[in-house]
């Protein structure tokens, strides 16, 4: 990888963790004013936060697999932009999988390089990204007066729209096994949607994705909150965008067209964008944010 990539990787990818950092952080303070399900979840561990991470040399392993298949991703992607800006003839997907055990190793890893671990552990103890049920899920401990340690988690579930297209929805909130009913997570939800439309003029002008697909910070930056924003109004993301980046390019604005997780596995088949997309992308993160309106949570259940 291109140092210039090495560098900026980190910074770029701690955007999501910071966005959704603050989510856990709205989550946490709404439950101190709860009662009956903080104080039952306080005592209920969820079982995929109950298996244990991978330690030793199986954790060297998975984390040496994982760089493994992000550089093999990384050189197919650049080919297949390459193929792009050379003609228009159709291009097959880039297909990447993890193993949930690869992804809450290697999450733990980038907390520590990112040092990114230190700050959010006054807030949020052992954070974990696992694989669980077909889910893909953000979890992580949170000490509460009177209720002691708490197991928060967002849950995010991958489809595929009728269109064909890959799909992804933020399912729930929940503590301990408790999936947290909507008059509690909507007014934190709707907090956060409007931090996030708050983008300056001058940031959105700034937006900028290149002929060759490289996409600039004010855009991956936007688009990041753009697709936050729908996911915290629980509306299917439908266009889901990623700027991986790329050997000697930079990061290249791509389209997720498929996404599943399967047997504990994620997969994702992605494609540079055509200049078409690339322009309405473009068009779409200028112009001013929208309102967005909440989808309804359902009431709490049992997970």
């Amino acid at each position: 990888m291109a140092d210039s990539s090495s560098s900026t990787r980190p910074s770029r990818l701690r955007r999501w963790l910071v966005r959704l950092g603050v989510l856990m952080l709205l989550l946490i303070a709404g439950l101190a004013g709860v009662g009956w399900y903080a104080k039952k979840a306080a005592s209920s561990v969820p079982a995929f936060y109950s298996e244990a991470r991978l330690s030793g040399a199986d954790r060297l392993e998975a984390i040496a697999s994982i760089e493994r298949k992000f550089l093999n991703f990384q050189g197919d992607l650049g080919e297949s932009t390459a193929v792009s800006l050379r003609n228009d003839s159709d291009i097959e997907p880039v297909r990447v999988s993890f193993s949930g055990e690869e992804l809450d190793v290697y999450f733990d890893k980038w907390l520590s390089d990112s040092g990114y671990r230190e700050p959010m552990a006054k807030y949020l103890a052992d954070p974990r990204l696992v694989i669980h049920d077909g889910r893909l899920i953000l979890a992580g401990r949170a000490t509460l007066d009177g209720l002691g340690e708490v197991v928060v988690s967002i849950r995010l579930l991958p489809s595929v729209a009728e269109s064909g297209r890959a799909r992804l929805v933020l399912e729930d909130f929940a503590a301990g096994t408790i999936t947290l009913p909507d008059a509690l997570v909507s007014v934190l939800r709707q907090k956060a949607i409007d931090g996030l439309g708050m983008q300056a003029e001058n940031e959105r002008a700034a937006v900028e994705i290149a002929t060759d697909g490289t996409a600039n910070d004010a855009a991956i930056t936007l688009a990041v909150d753009h697709q936050l924003r729908r996911l915290l109004a629980r509306q299917p993301v439908d266009d889901i965008v990623l700027f991986p980046p790329v050997l000697g390019r930079g990061n290249v604005a791509a389209r997720v067209v498929g996404l599943s997780v399967e047997d504990g596995v994620l997969t994702l088949d992605v494609l540079p964008l055509s200049p078409e997309e690339r322009e309405d992308l473009v068009d779409e993160l200028q112009a001013p944010p929208v309102e967005i309106e909440l989808a309804s949570v359902d009431d709490a259940v049992t997970l």
